[in-house]
């Protein structure tokens, strides 16, 4: 039924939103017990079947009606369409609806903040070197990258720009854009911003990796003992406790 994009954010952002940092001292905090229930609450569906792991994002299953819900990042808006294909090649038509991500008891509103993919390679031609400067600085001004923003999906990386998007959506012609636009206006004025941790790719890795080659594997055991005529719920609380204890010690 649904499909997180991204495990590693989800830890970062759940963590965060019930007080706790996800990297301590360098380290995934996994024995935290905030962690654990957070795990809890992705690895049960995920073993029983009603939560996607498979590789690749969630808009690929998207475009097949394999999937109908994910909890994504706002940029995934430029992947997902606006029709299913169906087995038989033919289209339908959807109407897609947005919300803000959901938060645990007791936790806060959290909006992780990712880094932009603007990017130069650095030429022996100085002229095209400060064609890229003043490129970078003249989509960055105000009216630049809202403009930009607006046309593309995104969200404004500008400081001005970013309130003055969320606090008209109206103003946004695209539908689409402008549902999502509403939504995030939302999270917007009750929300706390997070920053990635910074040199924690390899952190990133092993948790996002681990968790869903470790639940993948629970989920084929637990189609095959449920199939020998297991109790699910024992055995479903059996694995999670399972996934949860090699997650602890994954290494790639």
């Amino acid at each position: 039924m649904c499909q997180l994009d991204d495990f590693y954010n989800y830890y970062l952002t759940s963590m965060a939103s019930l007080g706790d940092p996800l990297i301590m001292d360098g380290k995934p905090d996994l024995a935290n017990s905030n962690f654990k229930r957070i795990f809890r609450a992705a690895a049960e569906p995920a073993i029983a079947g009603g939560l996607g792991i498979e590789k690749g994002y969630a808009a690929d299953a998207w475009k097949t009606a394999d999937l109908i819900s994910n909890v994504g990042s706002t940029a995934a808006i430029l992947y997902m369409r606006d029709y299913v294909t169906n087995p038989d090649n033919t289209r339908e038509l959807i109407v897609t609806n947005y919300y803000p991500c959901p938060v645990f008891s007791g936790g806060k509103v959290t909006l992780l903040q990712r880094g932009v993919g603007l990017f130069a390679i650095k030429s022996t031609d100085e002229r095209k070197n400060l064609g890229a400067v003043v490129f970078a600085k003249w989509l960055a001004q105000e009216n630049c990258n809202l403009n930009f923003a607006m046309q593309a999906g995104y969200l404004p990386t500008n400081k001005e720009a970013l309130p003055k998007l969320l606090n008209n959506p109206q103003d946004v012609h695209n539908f689409k854009y402008r549902k999502l636009y509403t939504c995030m206006q939302q999270v917007y004025k009750q929300g706390t911003w997070l920053h990635l941790p910074h040199n924690s790719a390899e952190i990133q890795q092993n948790l996002e990796y681990g968790s869903k080659n470790i639940l993948r594997a629970a989920h084929q055991q637990y189609l095959q003992e449920i199939a020998g005529g297991a109790n699910p719920q024992q055995t479903l609380d059996k694995l999670v406790e399972e996934s949860y204890q090699k997650l602890l010690n994954y290494k790639q």
